[in-house]
């Protein structure tokens, strides 16, 4: 498992020319919610933003990791620095390849994911109600704080009820690693339609298959990856609010996106590489 850590840093070092789809594709979503943020937008041009949405992040999805599977498919630690290069800036040109032959795959994944998705947070949440009650009476407290003077703020936050104060923490260590948890799983089961030839839905069986099989190195990886996520922000809160902490917290967690993507990439080939249809197939 070590190996597969250094493995995968030294892809992401050989290849950091793979953040700049998701500088542009940011970059196309903040530009087409602010130029519809505070506007009144009928349903229709609701629908539209929410299609335009999904459909510019499936394409951003399809061709974006499949640099990332081409990345980690040709590397070598042999390579001179000019043989990186020319790998690295090829793998990203291969970027509007990727979206081509993979675009119906990942859309398909995507909405598999929104369905399943969905329905295990409507099953969590239910099953919190069920088992801890409503947490409403703490969010109303806080709601009041924050409509509240400096001075009143401490006198209502000290009023919080203990059994508020449980209900809202059950609440948080049932969700938190039901969500981290889902999230992983998702990132595995894309991995599972990049490399895999059969159907989206073979994919998310042989994604549950594999985690089930290597269930303490999912979990290292889950535990690595969250320790790097909460380290960046407590670098984010450190260097304070201004522009350049702000650049700084941009370039650190596009860094820890792709390094994920990578990462798990690497765990699901590493895990299925006797499947013959595990194997990466490079285009052109």
């Amino acid at each position: 498992m070590i190996n597969m850590f250094i493995k995968s840093l030294k892809i992401l070092k050989n290849n950091l020319l793979l953040i700049q789809p998701i500088l542009i594709y940011m970059f196309f979503i903040m530009s087409l919610f602010s130029y519809f943020m505070g506007r009144n937008m009928t349903l229709p041009i609701k629908i539209i933003l929410l299609t335009a949405t999904i459909l510019a992040f499936t394409a951003f999805l399809a061709g974006w990791l499949y640099s990332n599977k081409l990345a980690i498919a040709d590397f070598d630690e042999e390579d001179s620095d000019e043989k990186i290069r020319e790998k690295s800036i090829s793998n990203l040109k291969k970027f509007f390849e990727g979206v081509g032959a993979n675009f119906l795959r990942v859309f398909a994944a995507v909405i598999i994911v929104i369905i399943v998705g969905g329905g295990f947070c409507v099953a969590i949440t239910g099953l919190c109600y069920k088992l801890f009650g409503t947490p409403q009476a703490f969010f109303d407290s806080i709601k009041m704080a924050e409509a509240s003077s400096q001075a009143e703020k401490l006198n209502i936050m000290n009023a919080i009820s203990k059994e508020s104060m449980i209900t809202f923490a059950k609440w948080v260590m049932v969700l938190l690693p039901s969500s981290i948890t889902i999230q992983y799983f998702f990132s595995c089961y894309l991995a599972s339609v990049m490399y895999e030839k059969r159907n989206i839905f073979y994919c998310f069986f042989k994604t549950i298959k594999t985690i089930i099989l290597n269930i303490l190195p999912f979990l290292l990886i889950i535990i690595v990856l969250q320790a790097i996520h909460i380290f960046i922000n407590l670098i984010s809160v450190l260097l304070g609010t201004n522009v350049l902490s702000f650049i700084i917290y941009i370039i650190m967690y596009l860094l820890y996106l792709n390094y994920s993507v990578i990462l798990i990439f690497n765990f699901y080939n590493e895990k299925t590489k006797d499947n013959s249809d595990s194997r990466p197939e490079l285009v052109g």
